[in-house]
């Protein structure tokens, strides 16, 4: 009987998805329940692994709205027995790929581009835009950011609250603002 309502728990959020529409369904995404949630990136085209958790409050920007983005999330893979925290965001501007086994602690950020807008500003800061990799194993801790074009290494641990602007190398351990590799981890045998 469980099994049954999960089942039309989620047919009933890719009905909604339907007549809604992709820009409202994704404002809606937060409320989603977390069983539902790696079933229903799925349904987005999203590219999601096997065993994943992924907790309640999920915001995904920017997968629709531009004409390169086809209105779902085919930008964003997720490696097989991923853990993503609650409230964390996923800006799919660019392509998002986590490898296996990565963690993304409750509140982290991962955008993908910079843009300002028609602003006055924009003269001075051209539109940026680039992937975000982690490599298997990576963990990002409470609160961390990732800005656009950052590759994280396999293994790699990033502190609470870190802003990462830069490349991390497997096994760095990388704390701050900016974030700075403190130390690396010794590899073990795998």
């Amino acid at each position: 009987m469980k099994k049954m309502l999960k089942t039309l728990y989620i047919l009933l959020i890719k009905i909604k998805r339907y007549f809604i529409g992709h820009h409202l369904f994704c404002e809606s995404l937060p409320l989603v329940k977390s069983f539902a949630l790696p079933e229903i990136l799925r349904h987005c085209n999203a590219n999601v692994g096997s065993d994943v958790s992924i907790k309640s409050g999920l915001v995904i920007l920017n997968s629709s709205g531009r004409s390169e983005s086809l209105g779902d999330f085919k930008k964003l893979t997720i490696g097989q027995e991923c853990y993503i925290g609650e409230q964390v965001i996923l800006d799919l501007t660019d392509e998002i790929r986590l490898g296996k086994e990565v963690v993304l602690s409750a509140r982290v950020s991962l955008f993908t581009h910079q843009e300002v807008g028609n602003r006055i500003i924009s003269k001075s800061l051209d539109e940026y835009r680039s992937p975000i990799l982690l490599g298997d194993g990576a963990y990002l801790g409470t609160g961390a950011i990732v800005l656009p074009g950052v590759r994280i290494g396999k293994m790699c641990v990033v502190g609470a609250g870190a802003v990462v602007t830069q490349d991390l190398d497997d096994f760095s351990v990388a704390v701050g603002v900016p974030a700075k590799v403190i130390r690396k981890l010794i590899p073990m045998d795998l």
